[in-house]
């Protein structure tokens, strides 16, 4: 009888002993577990970083190509205003060597001679009365020279044109010139008329007499001398 006893007490203590080793198990599967658990969460939250960072990288490319896109169909926009801007001005240009009939509109007309005052040149110095365009007014008078000072951008050297001054007191003025000088005061719609080879100070009073009128400036002519 005692052996028996013997026998379920040690078969209690082995199956204690198998349970204390199962729960020993379960509990070190359970920390294994836990620890893969949070090994997981960890890389889950790393990619959930990642692709927040990705996500932010994209809309900041987004905007960044957006802001490309906006500056390219700007300078496309300007290289068109560009384009046309530039073939409206050369369709406006006066072709040398061709014949033409374009009416510049309204002029400020001054006028000049020879002497120092309106040259700065000197009788006796080298280019004394040598145009721009190579012409001499030595010796000139208006009637011989019918010569203008003009703004080559807007009126080509060598071009013929029409002066028609909108006061009758200049209207013995009226006629065709050349334009063969230019002047650091001839800029945009000015010319300057020159009244003569005037040596002496009474005959540039006519220059200071002429003072400043206004006139209808036409090319008739854009060939160069």
């Amino acid at each position: 009888m005692r052996e028996i006893k013997d026998d379920s007490f040690g078969v209690l203590i082995t199956i204690f002993i198998i349970i204390l080793l199962a729960l020993a198990l379960v509990y070190a599967l359970a920390d294994e577990y836990k620890a893969e658990m949070k090994v997981y969460e960890a890389e889950l939250q790393k990619q959930s970083e990642t692709i927040k960072s990705l996500e932010t990288k994209n809309a900041q490319l987004e905007e960044k190509l957006n802001s490309v896109t906006n500056d390219n169909e700007l300078l496309n926009q300007l290289l068109r205003d560009f384009v046309k801007e530039f073939q409206k001005t050369k369709e406006e240009q006066p072709s040398r060597g061709s014949l033409v009939r374009k009416n510049l509109g309204e002029f400020m007309v001054t006028a000049y001679d020879l002497s120092v005052e309106s040259c700065g040149k000197p009788i006796g110095h080298k280019e004394y009365g040598i145009t721009a365009s190579g012409f001499n007014l030595t010796g000139h008078t208006w009637e011989t020279a019918k010569t203008i000072a003009v703004d080559p951008k807007v009126i080509p050297l060598g071009s013929k044109v029409r002066v028609t001054f909108t006061d009758e007191k200049y209207s013995k003025y009226n006629g065709e010139y050349i334009a063969r000088d230019t002047g650091g005061a001839v800029k945009g719609k000015i010319i300057d008329l020159f009244l003569g080879d005037f040596s002496s100070n009474e005959e540039s009073q006519k220059v200071r007499d002429f003072g400043r009128t206004k006139a209808i400036v036409e090319i008739i002519k854009s060939d160069k001398e």
